[in-house]
């Protein structure tokens, strides 16, 4: 019989050197972080070793728990600033197993040091040696290196693997539970799984999480098969719609070359029209210019005899103006005609003269908003309207000197008091300019002197005008230390005359002043002893008080300013304190006063900019006027001659009509027509010269167009021929076209009078069609990721692509598809099917064998058996699977042996599963897990009962029952299977196999009879237990226990006693 009987931890957490007894029934308790998961998971840790495959603190699993290896190696505390207890170290889990030939110990090292972030981990395995004998110190307080532990356990006879995986082997080999050909042994497995065991609503789950194996298949090359068959066959069908797609483009291409010849044959059938129709134009133009100069003869003659004519009428009217010129009535008439002339242009000039002058008067009356003066007979009186208007003009001038001047002293003032505002505002004072600038001369001497106002306060406003008038310009006494008294007389005496007046007080002589009840001296307030001695020295004695007590004192003083001094009453002057200066007061009157006086300024520069733009706009209206009266005064004298000119115009008039003019009108008339005729026979030989110009125009214009028609003609006809040449192939299809379209001369004209709007739409269409092309063109580059060019003429590529695809890769990717189809069908069969239904038959066979055991265990009046029953989600894949299986090899293919739509679509969701998702996704995780395809339940049977309906024993479903039992009956079946399943590993030869159950916080919600039950089922299987459990279980586990171990922890250190032990010697 094999067990484990002892465990040893050195430097496990916190954990320094414990050795720890293991019994048949082992109990770990204590309180919550003591321990006690520390100590489960450093038995996992020690039989399994694979981190990946260890659940530590699997109580915790659900909450995530985030204990590592590292922290049990640092001892991690979890606080923040001191995360771990060590910053290195090394860590050892040891097992003592013992065997019917003896014992061995398995164990551990781990090692992590501060310049590594790698952790060395050495498990060794020793025959004969007990956990007491290991050696892991070097000396009393520290640990062997890993190296030198190594080397020490080798010295020993331990053996030291150099893999987990063949210390795995040979530690389960040595525990009697070793398989072969499996990547992890299943009984560690179900040992793991186990250790975390908790309650669950769920069957499934709890078949899946702690019963079956986790073991999925190997999907990988098969995915990859099955990715290539869907590439191929995408990419045969991606060719298809290459083909397609050119095909369509090579259409388009078509209808372009047809729109193309259309306008080759209209083109050449234009081009000979044209050169036939010049070839015509010449011999029309040669026989029209003969023609036009037979007619130039005949004209030319017709021009000749009248030109003979006229010069006779013109001789005899010229006869006929001499006898006319010659007559006395002819010539008085001349000379009264160009006089009346003369007078009648004065007269007209005088009378726009005239409107000028209205106008201009109009006009100044507008701009000045006023009538012009005028005389006792209502006319403009322009002298004295000018004096008048000359007069405003210098009196504004002068009004504008004076307003811009004041403007600009305004301005500058207003300047001055926002500058002086400022001052205040930073807490200066504008002094009168002598106290200033002695201040200054005597600070630049490194003598430090005061203005008595800056140092002093008055207590009451009210006689702050009498203070202020009293002191006068005592108010700017310079102050200074009476021993610096003597150098500032030397500076003040340095400095020029004009700068005087300002007083500069002996201190030192003022130090015993009295000051009197009620004197002007106790309304000043000061901080600086200078200034106090000053003001007791100079107010001390002048008395506040009515006019009725003036005269009681010496010296005094009333709030309306009166004062009484050397026996004489006087009144201080308003200017002496119409302005403070002493303290806040002071300055806060003189800053209002400020803003009052820099609002009234504003004021009255907005006024004054008004008066002066209102004065500029005034004396430019005047500047406008002035000119224009100057105008008027010299049109005056040609206005006043109108009436004269009137009366001349009228005298000549009536002289001409007394002149006798019968003769002279026989004259006249006889002129008359003959001059009309002679305009006749003129106008005759205008109209015959512009016809023969005409004629020689045209005949010119003829002769001239002719070398330039031949030469037309000749280009044409080359340019033609050069067509015809360039467009050989196309030669009979242009005779044929221009025979059916050309039939007379007529046809030929309306041919070519139609070409334009004929060649405009046939070029619309093949734009259109050459866009259609190009846009399929880009289209199928961007598509195709290709760069074919956008010319129609380059088409042939095109075509030259299409064959290939269709003569040579299409029947490719067939042949592609029908490989990887056949490779994917191959892997499918013998990988995928033949795996999962050996895992299936496997589970199928496990439930076979856990039903077995539990068919010979009994739990008080239950028994129990595993159902399993495919789901229904999972039908069409099994259905699939089962088709696959039956499927000899070298017969018909997977696709072919299906017979139905349904298998059919049943096998595309699963490869379409399969490729759409990636290897470790929850779908094809769940496609690979043959727990998946299956429902689970147990089935709970009353073997104390008969159904008196069938005569059975009652059967019901723990599925069904989970929701209505209580938490501890509907944990029961779960420890049963649990147990059941264990004890398949070891039921054929329990002498020579291990037989632990580890458990982390078991029996929770079960009741004492149910826990005692199921602990006795254990014993009854002859299974080691070790579980661990929370204080409040003891009581209720530990008499069934028979090894029973109390974890305690005081700060960071942990150990563990005896609890009975500890017990009988506190009850002692």
């Amino acid at each position: 019989m094999i067990r484990l009987q002892k465990l040893r931890l050195i430097q496990w957490h916190s954990f320094r050197d414990v050795t720890i007894p293991i019994g048949e029934r082992t109990l770990f308790v204590g309180e919550n972080g003591s321990g006690k998961s520390t100590i489960i998971d450093a038995i996992q840790y020690a039989l399994v070793t694979q981190l990946h495959k260890i659940r530590f603190n699997a109580a915790a699993a659900e909450k995530r728990s985030g204990r590592n290896l590292q922290g049990y190696i640092l001892a991690k505390t979890g606080f923040e600033g001191e995360e771990y207890q060590r910053t290195e170290g090394i860590s050892h889990v040891i097992l003592e197993f013992s065997r019917s030939d003896g014992v061995f110990c398995a164990g551990i090292c781990a090692e992590l040091t501060k310049d590594s972030t790698q952790i060395k981990e050495l498990p060794w395995i020793a025959k004969d040696v007990h956990v007491q004998d290991v050696p892991v110190f070097l000396d009393s307080t520290h640990l062997l290196g890993a190296q030198q532990f190594k080397q020490r356990m080798k010295d020993q006879g331990a053996e030291v693997f150099e893999s987990k995986r063949a210390y795995q082997n040979e530690l389960t080999n040595l525990l009697g539970v070793y398989r072969r050909n499996v990547e992890f042994n299943p009984y560690l497995d179900a040992l793991v799984r186990s250790i975390g065991f908790t309650p669950m609503d769920s069957v499934d789950r709890f078949v899946c999480d702690y019963i079956l194996e986790e073991r999925m298949v190997d999907i990988s090359v098969m995915k990859s098969n099955l990715q290539s068959y869907k590439d191929a066959e995408a990419e045969a069908e991606l060719t298809i719609k290459n083909i397609a797609h050119l095909e369509e483009i090579l259409a388009k291409a078509r209808v372009w070359q047809q729109h193309f010849r259309t306008i080759l044959n209209q083109d050449y059938l234009k081009r000979r029209l044209e050169s036939e129709l010049a070839k015509e134009a010449i011999l029309t133009h040669k026989k029209r210019s003969q023609n036009i100069e037979a007619e130039i003869a005949v004209k030319t003659q017709e021009l000749h005899q009248l030109k003979e004519e006229v010069e006779r009428l013109r001789e005899e009217a010229h006869q006929i103006d001499i006898a006319i010129r010659t007559n006395q009535s002819y010539q008085l008439i001349q000379e009264l005609e160009y006089r009346r002339g003369t007078i009648q242009k004065e007269l007209e000039q005088a009378h726009l003269t005239k409107d000028r002058y209205r106008t201009l008067q109009a006009q100044i009356e507008a701009l000045l908003n006023q009538p012009l003066i005028k005389d006792r007979e209502g006319n403009v009186d322009i002298t004295r309207s000018y004096e008048e208007l000359e007069t405003e003009q210098e009196r504004l001038y002068q009004g504008l000197i004076k307003s811009r001047d004041a403007l600009d002293e305004f301005r500058k003032t207003l300047s001055d008091i926002a500058k002086e505002l400022e001052e205040l505002e930073r807490g200066l004072v504008r002094y009168p300019e002598g106290p200033a600038e002695l201040v200054k001369a005597l600070q630049a001497a490194d003598i430090q002197a005061w203005i008595f106002s800056d140092l002093v306060e008055v207590s009451d406003g009210a006689w702050q005008n009498a203070l202020e008038g009293w002191l006068n310009t005592q108010r700017f006494a310079v102050l200074v230390a009476p021993e610096q008294f003597q150098r500032a007389i030397e500076v003040y005496d340095s400095l020029p005359h004009q700068i005087g007046g300002v007083p500069l007080p002996n201190l030192a002589k003022m130090s015993r002043a009295e000051v009197r009840p009620l004197s002007l001296a106790e309304l000043i307030i000061t901080d600086s002893p200078y200034a106090r001695r000053y003001a007791d020295y100079i107010l001390g004695r002048v008395i506040r008080t009515d006019k009725e007590h003036l005269k009681d004192f010496d010296q005094s003083v009333t709030q309306s300013c009166l004062t009484y001094s050397g026996y004489t009453v006087n009144r201080l002057r308003e200017s002496l304190y119409s302005r403070w200066y002493l303290g806040k007061r002071g300055r806060e009157q003189h800053r209002e006063n400020l803003i009052l006086t820099r609002k009234n300024l504003q004021e009255q520069i907005q006024q004054l900019e008004i008066s002066i733009t209102l004065m500029e706009q005034r004396s430019e209206v005047l500047k406008r006027a002035l000119p224009s009266l100057t105008e008027m005064n010299y049109m005056e004298k040609t206005i006043a001659g109108i009436p004269s000119l009137e009366d001349q115009l009228n005298q000549i008039s009536e002289q001409i009509k007394r002149v006798d003019t019968s003769d002279l009108e026989v004259l006249r008339n006889e002129h008359h027509k003959l001059l009309s005729f002679l305009r006749f026979k003129e106008t005759q030989i205008e109209k015959t010269q512009n016809e023969l110009g005409q004629l020689q125009g045209t005949v010119k214009t003829l002769a001239e167009k002719i070398p330039q028609l031949e030469t037309d003609l000749e280009t044409k006809e080359r340019h033609l021929k050069a067509f015809v040449e360039a467009h050989e192939q196309y030669r009979e299809e242009f005779e044929d076209y221009y025979t059916e379209r050309v039939q007379s001369r007529e046809a030929r004209e309306q041919i070519l009078a139609n070409y334009e709007g004929s060649l405009q739409g046939n070029q619309i269409k093949l734009q259109k069609a050459l866009e259609a092309y190009q846009g399929a063109i880009q289209k199928y580059n961007q598509v195709w990721n290709s760069m074919f060019s956008l010319r129609v003429e380059d088409s042939t590529e095109l075509e030259a692509l299409k064959k290939r695809l269709e003569a040579s890769e299409l029947p490719l990717y067939r042949e592609k598809i029908s490989r990887a189809r056949a490779m994917a069908e191959q892997q499918f069969k013998e990988h995928f099917v033949s795996r999962l239904n050996e895992y299936i038959e496997e589970a199928r066979e496990s439930f076979r064998e856990i039903n077995a055991i539990l068919r010979n265990l009994t739990f008080g009046k239950d028994q129990y058996h595993f159902t399993l029953e495919e789901r229904n989600d999972r039908k069409a894949q099994l259905m699939v699977i089962r088709k696959a299986a039956e499927i000899h090899e070298n017969r018909e293919s997977l696709f072919e042996a299906l017979t139905s739509d349904a298998e059919r679509q049943a096998v595309d969701e699963l490869f379409n599963k399969i490729l759409k998702n990636d290897l470790d996704s929850f779908e094809v995780r769940e496609l690979c897990d043959y727990r998946t395809y299956f429902t689970y339940d147990i089935r709970v049977r009353d073997i104390s009962a008969i159904d008196p309906k069938t005569g059975k024993v009652p059967e019901l479903s723990l599925s069904r029952a989970l929701r209505e039992k209580s938490g501890g009956e509907s944990q029961t079946p779960y420890y049963v299977a649990i147990a059941a399943s264990m004890y398949r590993y070891y039921k054929d030869d329990p002498e020579h196999c291990i037989r632990l159950a580890l458990f982390d916080e078991a029996f929770n919600k079960m009741d004492e009879r149910r826990i005692g039950v199921t602990l006795d089922l254990y014993e009854r299987l002859g299974m080691q237990l070790i579980t661990a459990v929370p204080s409040e279980k003891l009581e209720i586990i530990q008499p069934y226990m028979d090894t029973v171990n109390l974890v305690l922890r005081y700060g960071n250190e942990s150990w563990v006693r005896d609890y009975r032990a500890v017990s009988s010697t506190g009850n002692q």
